[in-house]
């Protein structure tokens, strides 16, 4: 089937939105979708000048936040664009994007669907980046939701999270609303066997946790610092290791800490360092305040390692409490996950089942390969009930 994908930046390149939208468009096509790549998209001058002139006003003079991908200027412009690409693309069958921003405005009549980690309602307020916002982006931004829900035929989201919110807060109809998780950004997997070796060869005397995560606040980073000195101050000899961000730029870091900074996909060495880490490791522990989903616990799972997180935003649809990984609520302190850390390393058969199974979840729902080809199965059936509005 020909779809026309439709993205804002170029998804043909990884290093684009965490290579969500490269990975995506790869799982689409090995599930025999045929893509029509349209992006980057970008603006006019005058549109540029515009947009920047709004952010002065509300920034410096009205001192709110403003964001121009927010704005339905930018929004319609875009549709503008994508709906010239597609009058020279008569055999496209279907619509597609990762996002609502880019298609809410469209009129071409040929059925439109999009898979993306949340609604504008979910992320407003939610992320402190998102939090007093202008009154002018909140209305645009729920008005491209609205828009795009109401003409999608089929609205996937990647945790149940969001696919609540499409259905509660733009009230789009439970049968166009699905769910289907995102899979692991991880390129050549590591197989069965080497799963064994990695559980095998993690360490019996000390305890090793990973944390990877740019944004060291908001992914928990301090709680995670917390958690590894109260389980060596308790017996358990405990390493961290920080990767993504370097918290201790000046030093300082407590003997228990090494930090390897950020590890570039894009550079064969960072990625290899990343698949060494994700491998030696025994817990992934990132407890975000704020998280849409969090591809890096299914990174986690791909190579074994359960993951340790709060219970907030579309977590909970990767981590199944005491399957692969812990939930612990938001408000949960450091002595909680200490104590659940000490109890399952001490056990050592509990900790090889609990990393045998995040592999499992891996294998079975956490992966591209089986997203792409539910993903696939989705617009196909939608695309073929409802067909192109006349």
């Amino acid at each position: 089937m020909k779809t026309a994908f439709v993205t804002t930046y170029n998804a043909r390149d990884v290093q684009h939105w965490s290579g969500l939208g490269y990975f995506i468009a790869r799982s689409l096509e090995r599930a025999g979708l045929d893509l029509e790549y349209i992006g980057p998209l970008g603006a006019s001058p005058l549109t540029r000048v515009m947009l920047k002139a709004k952010g002065l006003w509300y920034n410096r003079i009205r001192h709110v936040r403003y964001f121009r991908a927010h704005d339905a200027i930018i929004a319609r412009r875009y549709a503008r664009l994508v709906d010239q690409q597609l009058a020279k693309r008569p055999a496209v069958e279907v619509i597609f994007s990762p996002g609502v921003i880019p298609v809410a405005f469209l009129k071409d009549p040929r059925p439109l669907t999009m898979w993306s980690d949340a609604t504008h309602a979910r992320v407003f307020n939610y992320y402190s980046e998102y939090s007093g916002l202008c009154r002018e982006n909140k209305r645009d931004g729920n008005c491209m939701e609205q828009t795009a829900l109401d003409r999608a035929v089929a609205a996937m989201f990647c945790s149940d999270w969001a696919a609540e919110s499409a259905r509660a807060d733009y009230r789009t109809p439970a049968d166009r609303v699905h769910v289907v998780p995102f899979g692991a950004n991880v390129e050549n997997a590591p197989s069965a066997g080497d799963i064994e070796v990695f559980i095998r060869n993690r360490p019996a005397d000390r305890c090793r946790l990973l944390f990877i995560g740019v944004d060291w606040k908001r992914k928990g980073g301090p709680l995670a610092v917390e958690v590894a000195e109260k389980l060596n101050a308790a017996g358990l000899p405990t390493e961290l290791t920080i990767a993504g961000c370097n918290p201790y730029p000046d030093g300082g870091e407590p003997p228990f800490v090494s930090v390897e900074g950020f590890l570039s996909k894009s550079d064969p060495a960072g990625k290899q360092r990343l698949r060494t880490l994700l491998s030696e490791h025994h817990f992934l522990i990132l407890p975000s305040q704020a998280e849409c989903y969090g591809l890096v616990y299914c990174e986690a799972n791909c190579f074994g390692m359960p993951c340790l997180a709060r219970r907030t935003g579309g977590v909970p649809t990767i981590v199944r409490d005491g399957e692969n990984g812990r939930l612990f609520a938001v408000e949960t302190g450091a002595e909680a996950y200490a104590t659940f850390i000490k109890n399952v390393f001490q056990d050592h058969e509990r900790y090889e089942r609990m990393a045998r199974d995040s592999r499992r979840h891996f294998v079975e729902r956490l992966n591209w390969d089986v997203a792409g080809q539910r993903a696939a199965e989705i617009l196909r059936a939608s695309t073929k009930q409802h067909p192109t509005r006349t």
